[in-house]
């Protein structure tokens, strides 16, 4: 039987895994609320479909008793709501569904003031949206262990790839040096996250939770001196942290300091990371770079 995956939300995670899955041979449906998405998806041969925070024709649910795996990149509505659960728990999903699986965010962690966290930390999330994912988390959890759906919940760190990346943003936008003693960063290549994802497509295990993180936390100065140097370009001088000098949108970042483990999921599903840091990621986007005509 040709594995069939529909993704809830073809967004820049749900997008590089339906054209992944796609090109291994899999079906490939899911959900975007933009248009010219959906009509770009279609002419591709994915069945791209609209979905808000309901399903208002029933063709999303009709879509899913077609599935094998279920995958959902969803974050939470403003009020904190998951669109996704309830549909779950009234949809007549396929019997033979092999794999359903949410992506949530390290964030549940809160702040570990750099201390290493790994999946059985207990979670303690400071921020609105990590908060609600914390929630939503525990509802797919329940449909692990009251209707025994073969959940499968992804803990992602910061993700960055060929088009979200400190290389672009420094072109873009020179970007400072701020310096926070004891901050810790962590990020993990979109390239490793699909591989772990249709790792773990391939292999199920319900009921698995999984930390998607690289190898090595790190400063995100040093991150960004790195990037400057790629570039041929000398980093600007440090500059102390002043939270009253930054946006909240970039403040809030330098409020959770933590070093995320993901030994689990290498382990379990017997993978290595192609970039197990920022070095070797961020380098390889460079040469990709700079190979283009």
């Amino acid at each position: 039987m040709i594995p069939h995956l529909f993704c809830f939300g073809l967004g820049y995670v749900g997008a590089i895994l339906a054209l992944t899955a796609q090109k291994h041979g899999w079906r490939v449906s899911g959900t975007t609320r933009i248009p010219e998405r959906a009509a770009h998806f279609q002419e591709r041969g994915i069945h791209a479909l609209p979905f808000e925070d309901t399903d208002k024709t029933g063709d999303v649910r009709e879509s899913l008793t077609r599935a094998t795996h279920i995958f959902s990149t969803i974050p939470p509505l403003s009020d904190g709501r998951d669109p996704v659960f309830p549909l779950l728990l009234n949809a007549p999903l396929k019997p033979t569904l092999q794999w359903l699986g949410y992506l949530s965010t390290v964030g549940v962690y809160g702040n570990a003031q750099g201390d290493i966290v790994s999946e059985n930390t207990p979670l303690a999330p400071l921020h609105t949206e990590a908060k609600a994912q914390a929630f939503i988390e525990a509802d797919w959890r329940s449909l692990h262990s009251t209707f025994a759906y073969p959940v499968h919940i992804f803990r992602m760190s910061g993700v960055y790839g060929s088009e979200r990346n400190p290389l672009e943003r420094i072109q873009e936008h020179p970007a400072p040096l701020i310096i926070k003693k004891g901050l810790y960063c962590c990020r993990i290549h979109i390239d490793d996250v699909i591989m772990a994802l249709l790792a773990s497509m391939q292999n199920p295990k319900p009921g698995a939770l999984y930390n998607l993180s690289d190898d090595e936390p790190a400063p995100p100065q040093d991150v960004t001196a790195y990037a400057y140097r790629l570039l041929g370009l000398d980093p600007p001088d440090p500059v102390p942290y002043d939270p009253a000098t930054l946006p909240e949108m970039v403040r809030v970042h330098y409020e959770e300091s933590r070093r995320v483990s993901a030994e689990h999921i290498k382990q379990d599903l017997g993978i290595a990371w192609q970039f197990p840091s920022y070095r070797e990621g961020l380098t390889h986007i460079f040469d990709q770079v700079k190979a283009q005509p």
